[in-house]
């Protein structure tokens, strides 16, 4: 077989694994256009090489002028270019094998990419900067190609866990940033997220929804950014109209995620996350089924580590106990009654730190 077509085990939208030939040369075409279209210099792309070796010169100029954009946005312009790519035998766009067993694999280990993985890509958003970065060696693309390595083998692992916490150090400033815009210690929100953690292990949650429920646990809060400080933190009582902007805050931190690939998922959880299972919450009054089931969990989270974190307009905290009793009281009422008893049951919240 020729050079530029080789054999590959790959993933079909529907899930299945289906053999089919792949025609490398097409790919390594599209991908160079989008370099162009990003800003990369044509000279630095030279079809009669590997495309590892392009892509450590690309990384490379991108470090050293900014003004090319960064590798994350031409990642995941490669993603989006690549889902019109046909291949033999399969219908639509695919992934390489092993791609998402590998998103899964961090998932499992309780690590969330910054780079949402992009399932219906040839190569996910995220596995793409794994390879552009060189982590894997100058010759980790065309490994992985030829089938020498796989994303599931061990070290691939190693280094895409290491891509990944780097990513989450992002997201765990943001959220330190939201935690003091809302007058609460850094910290509080990666402890809702790792109850978060629990909380989905304990309902057996796909890791999609896994990922989206962990993120919104850190940036549930995000929109607040878009309310007054002298609202936020005031302390006597609110006018209407201050009361109406402090309620559309789930509403503004949604906005603020709904067109960012990597957090979008978790637009609704923020959007839901202080509505009330009678229907009593906020912004939009849904009721029971009609608020998203993941949003009905951020609600308990998001109350129970409220009640038991310090707060700016309160003196002390709840314990444990205290905060389960709560939520037993408004089981059917603020809260959804079937995953109160899970929460309470699995013990999400009873952790050495509380």
């Amino acid at each position: 077989m020729p050079e530029d077509r080789y054999d590959a085990l790959i993933f079909d939208l529907d899930g299945t694994l289906v053999h089919t030939t792949v025609d490398f040369r097409l790919m390594k075409r599209k991908l160079y256009e989008v370099f162009i279209e990003e800003g990369i210099p044509a000279y630095l792309l030279d079809e009669s090489e590997t495309m590892s070796r392009s892509l450590a010169r690309i990384r490379q100029y991108v470090i050293e002028n900014g003004d090319a954009g960064d590798m994350e946005r031409v990642g995941a312009a490669v993603t989006r270019s690549m889902n019109g790519t046909e291949m033999e035998g399969v219908s639509g766009t695919t992934a390489i094998e092993g791609a998402l067993e590998c998103l899964r694999s961090l998932q499992e280990k309780g690590i969330t990419p910054m780079i949402a993985p992009a399932q219906d890509g040839v190569i996910p958003a995220f596995l793409y900067m794994m390879l552009s970065s060189g982590i894997l060696g100058p010759d980790g693309f065309d490994q992985i190609r030829t089938g020498e390595r796989k994303f599931t083998d061990p070290d691939v692992l190693e280094a895409a866990i290491g891509l990944a916490l780097r990513y989450d150090e992002l997201l765990y400033l943001l959220a330190d940033v939201v935690d003091s815009q809302e007058g609460v210690a850094p910290g509080t929100s990666r402890r809702v997220q790792e109850h978060a953690a629990r909380f989905a292990a304990a309902l057996g949650l796909p890791p999609e929804d896994h990922l989206a429920l962990t993120r919104a646990a850190l940036l549930r809060g995000i929109g607040m950014l878009k309310v007054p400080v002298d609202v936020r933190f005031k302390k006597e009582m609110l006018t209407y109209d201050e009361w109406a902007l402090l309620q559309a805050h789930p509403k503004l931190g949604a906005d603020m995620v709904a067109n960012m690939d990597a957090l979008k998922d978790t637009g609704p959880v923020i959007r839901t996350h202080h509505e009330c299972y009678d229907g009593t919450g906020y912004p939009d009054g849904l009721e029971g089924e009609h608020i998203p089931r993941l949003g009905r969990m951020m609600k308990i989270l998001d109350v129970y580590c409220a009640m038991t974190s310090p707060r700016h307009y309160r003196e002390g905290h709840a314990t444990h106990e205290q905060a389960v009793k709560h939520l037993k009281s408004e089981r059917g009422k603020h809260f959804d009654p079937e995953l109160v008893d899970v929460f309470v049951k699995t013990g999400v919240g009873q952790t050495p730190e509380g």
